[in-house]
């Protein structure tokens, strides 16, 4: 799943970004910084990123924290 998730997140980038009005995402997992406490540098960490994410799927947060991305592999 996380490996799923990271290449439509991030095509593996750590330095990827998507910036909008709604949100500033940053690195692998693409955290988005205006909604969670965690920093541009922290969310390009791939050490950060890999970990955050898991510990948000353990929490059964992955289908609304990468929804797009949630919704594309489960087609």
């Amino acid at each position: 799943v996380m490996s799923k998730l990271v290449f439509c997140e991030s095509s593996n980038d750590p330095n990827a970004e998507n910036i909008s009005s709604v949100e500033e995402s940053y690195g692998l997992a693409q955290i988005n910084t205006k909604v969670h406490n965690v920093t541009k540098e922290q969310a390009t960490n791939p050490d950060f990123a890999l970990d955050f994410m898991a510990k948000n799927i353990a929490k059964g947060r992955v289908d609304t924290m990468w929804v797009n991305c949630w919704d594309k592999i489960n087609k």
